[in-house]
């Protein structure tokens, strides 16, 4: 439980954040899934300095069928959130534990 609470943290993270290269930018490998983003939202009641964010993303593996999550995580408020539209390319392996 705690592993899967990480990865829903460093994921939400690396899509806020803007870690992860653009799709479009990199060449695609074997291991790499690309995350989309459906919906995002900020909801009240984060902690003081924090934005309360829900984020709908559909995860699409370069050998597999799509699927698609929700994740609900807190981002500091000097970041922005993920918008509607938003592509990223990340390792599968950071999405494969993170399934509800």
């Amino acid at each position: 439980m705690k592993c899967a609470g990480l990865g829903v943290v460093s994921l939400t993270a690396a899509l806020c954040l803007g870690a992860l290269s653009s799709a479009e930018a990199s060449p695609v490998s074997p291991n790499d899934c690309t995350v989309r983003v459906l919906h995002a939202e900020e909801l009240p009641y984060a902690p003081m300095g924090y934005w309360l964010v829900k984020v709908t993303f559909e995860v699409t593996p370069s050998n597999g069928p799509r699927f698609v999550r929700t994740r609900l995580d807190n981002i500091p408020l000097r970041r922005s959130s993920p918008r509607r539209g938003d592509t990223y390319r990340l390792s599968c392996s950071s999405v494969d534990g993170l399934g509800y």
